[in-house]
């Protein structure tokens, strides 16, 4: 995703006419979340989102927020039609 950035920036929506020298593209490590995040700010998401993270193969923090009923991502779908 870097290099694509490098090389394709400037025609992205989300990174034309921004600095070079911060890139959009963080650290795209995955998982860094869990150990930047709070347990409190980790328990909301999961609470909420638990579900569909599950369903897509994320590991959670508490496995518990996995087998609450999953949101309605209807009005989500609606909004960021190019995500779904």
């Amino acid at each position: 995703m870097r290099s694509l950035e490098k090389t394709q920036g400037d025609a992205w929506v989300v990174t034309k006419g921004r600095r070079k020298d911060v890139p959009f593209v963080g650290r795209a490590t995955s998982g860094v979340w869990k150990s930047t995040l709070s347990e409190a700010c980790i328990a909301q998401i999961e609470k909420v989102w638990g579900p569909l993270m599950s369903s897509l193969g994320y590991e959670l923090v508490n496995a518990e927020f996995g087998n609450a009923v999953a949101p309605d991502v209807s009005l989500s779908k609606r909004l960021y039609k190019v995500q779904f």
